[in-house]
């Protein structure tokens, strides 16, 4: 498999368990998940490719539940991996990191493989995936350059340098030219100055 670019995913079946691997060109190959059951390897084909499915299609975001484990399952945490139990038996296992991977994917592993296709082909999520739909980011340009970027995690958005209710500072990566987001509408470009006395946190003024 291949979800373009550089980047290349391999399935296998290996211990007992279908293995997902991602690998970067002349990298070692990654360990992304193991499942025991093999009707549960679409759901996880589905929950590692569903965003890309929606990104393709432009379509928002679907960021399912990471905080919380779904009812009847716990994790099991073990060094560097995180398995997803149902009492004794094992679901799936995963690498450990922030996003919690086990955690989210025990909010699908009861789903219909064929309805958790269709909702992550369909622009509100349903049936199975409405309340984990995100709201369409904002567009938001540099009033100095007229560069856009597009308000969600992508590499292209400049880092917020401070926030306060109801409004962000930013610097332009194009320009360099510091500005205030209120609205998610058009930046307002600002001069350090003005932006110390917005935020007066910033003590000695942006760097």
């Amino acid at each position: 498999m291949s979800a373009g670019g550089d980047m290349r995913y391999s399935l296998s079946r290996a211990s007992s368990q279908w293995q997902l691997f991602s690998q970067e060109r002349a990298e070692a190959e990654v360990f992304e998940a193991g499942i025991p059951n093999q009707i549960d390897v679409r759901r996880l084909l589905l929950l590692h490719f569903g965003l890309s499915i929606r990104t393709q299609r432009g379509m928002p975001p679907v960021w399912i539940e990471s905080d919380s484990v779904a009812p009847g399952f716990t994790i099991d945490a073990d060094g560097d991996r995180e398995r997803l139990m149902r009492g004794s038996v094992l679901v799936a296992e995963f690498p450990r990191d922030r996003s919690s991977r086990a955690t989210r994917f025990s909010w699908i592993a009861d789903a219909d493989p064929d309805e958790l296709l269709a909702s992550y082909q369909h622009t509100g999520g349903k049936p199975l995936l409405s309340k984990w739909v995100q709201p369409p980011a904002p567009q938001l340009t540099c009033s100095e350059c007229r560069a856009y970027f597009h308000a969600e995690r992508k590499a292209e958005v400049p880092p917020k340098l401070l926030e306060i209710p109801g409004a962000f500072l930013h610097r332009c990566r194009i320009c360099g030219t510091y500005w205030i987001d209120s609205q998610g509408k058009v930046a307002k470009a600002v001069t350090p100055e003005e932006a110390l006395r917005v935020f007066p946190e910033l003590g000695a003024g942006p760097q």
